[in-house]
């Protein structure tokens, strides 16, 4: 299966922190600061947006589940892992974690929209489409993208 890139519908809305730093450089400073607290979950989520950045999204969902284990309900690692999914090729739990995001905040238009990319590449057409109409009545604004479905 071909690598698929979860891609925001609306230019600059990822959501996501930055580091100011290139990915491999920033991995290796995280690695050290988990060195010496394995739990620190800042560090190890930056060093899994890091890796998503790079293209690991193996690494990049090791470091999300484990801050979601300290910290279940962690907002940008719950963006975050279903979109390491989706880059991995892993459709049906990226759908799943796009459902756990959804059901925490039914108003996240991205959300819907994400989870219905997955789902059209699943061949789950009419969920797809029921997720890109709610994504449409919740941000019209990213109705254009979905145009040509």
């Amino acid at each position: 299966m071909p690598k698929l890139r979860a891609t925001s519908p609306c230019p600059g809305r990822t959501g996501l922190p930055r580091t100011s730093m290139p990915p491999a450089g920033a991995i290796a400073d995280f690695d050290r600061a988990i060195r010496v607290e394995p739990k620190k979950i800042d560090s190890l989520l930056r060093r899994g947006l890091a890796y998503l950045e790079m293209g690991n999204s193996d690494l990049a969902i090791r470091d999300f589940t484990e801050v979601l284990n300290l910290s279940p309900r962690h907002a940008v690692a719950i963006r975050s892992r279903p979109q390491s999914y989706f880059a991995a090729g892993d459709l049906k739990r990226a759908v799943s974690d796009y459902a756990l995001l959804i059901q925490l905040n039914p108003r996240n238009a991205r959300a819907f929209d994400l989870r219905g990319l997955a789902e059209r590449e699943l061949q789950e057409l009419d969920r797809a489409l029921d997720d890109f109409t709610r994504m449409i009545q919740i941000e019209r604004a990213c109705a254009l993208r979905h145009a040509s479905i």
